[in-house]
Parts: C-alpha cells; sequence; structure tokens
C-alpha cells in the first residue's frame, strides 16, 4: 500500500522530470536574453562539463571518442591542436577515449568520469610518453591507457 508522502513525492518528480520533457516553446537564439528558467533548471541539476584534449606529441595522433556530441570515427589530432565536447554530468557519466601515442602504446582512457573531480573543464594533454590529466591544482597526472596488450 502507498502512502500519501509517497504519492506526493512520486507526483513532485513526475512534474519536475516533465519540465526536462516538454519540448521549449521559444525557438529564437537571441544571444541577449536571458535563459529561461527551465534551461536555467537543467543546469543546475544536470551540470555541463567541457572535455578538452591537447595533443603535445610530436606527431599526429590518431584518437576516437565515444561522447555524442563527435563524430564516432577515428580521427587524427595533429601537434598543439585541440578537441573540445560538453558532457552532461547525469548519473554518473562515463565518456571514454582511445589513443594511439605510437606503434606499440595505444588504448582507452576515462576522458570524464565522475572520479577525476572535474566541475567545469576536464583537460587532458596527450604526450609521447603519455595520457596526462591536469589536475585544477595545475598539476599533470599520468594515466595509464586500458589496452589488450601482455
Amino acid at each position: 500500500m502507498t502512502t500519501p508522502s509517497k504519492c506526493n513525492n512520486m507526483i513532485f518528480l513526475v512534474l519536475l522530470l516533465s519540465i526536462f520533457l516538454v519540448p521549449s516553446s521559444s525557438s529564437s537564439s537571441s544571444s541577449s536574453k536571458k535563459p529561461s528558467f527551465k534551461k536555467r533548471l537543467e543546469d543546475w541539476f544536470f551540470p555541463r562539463v567541457t572535455v578538452n584534449i591537447t595533443n603535445d606529441a610530436s606527431h599526429d595522433i590518431p584518437y576516437m571518442c565515444n561522447s555524442p556530441k563527435l563524430d564516432q570515427g577515428l580521427h587524427a589530432l595533429r601537434p598543439k591542436e585541440s578537441i573540445a565536447f560538453e558532457v552532461v554530468d547525469i548519473m554518473f557519466p562515463l565518456v571514454w577515449c582511445y589513443a594511439q601515442l605510437n606503434d606499440r602504446y595505444h588504448g582507452v582512457f576515462w576522458a570524464f568520469a565522475t572520479k577525476l573531480g572535474c566541475t567545469d573543464i576536464c583537460s587532458w594533454s596527450l604526450k609521447d610518453e603519455g595520457a596526462f590529466y591536469l589536475r585544477e591544482d595545475g598539476k599533470l597526472e599520468e594515466h595509464r591507457l586500458f589496452d589488450n596488450a601482455n
């Protein structure tokens, strides 16, 4: 049997979720307009984090990321070139990227994971010797690539 408080909580949850499921009626993209209440509520509940990956190696690096914002194919990141994409932080998202740093060292790393502690930006540096996460204190932290090598 359901108690009245559980019903009230369920009704509140359904109403709250319906805000996000109903399409927005304004289609104009005026930059001077304030964001709608719905947009501000979405941003508060589901923050966006920018993932930035820079090639600091001496050669092109083939890469591929599973972000819905990027083409899913294999691309080449040229030296000093960067890519950036947004991740919506809903229910502990995991975004991986594959990188081939050289003929022997390639694999997958978590470009965004809650455990990294990114709040606004997750920055990565791909170097000849590995993949490095730029922590918020400015220090580089090496991350091992997941691969199927022995």
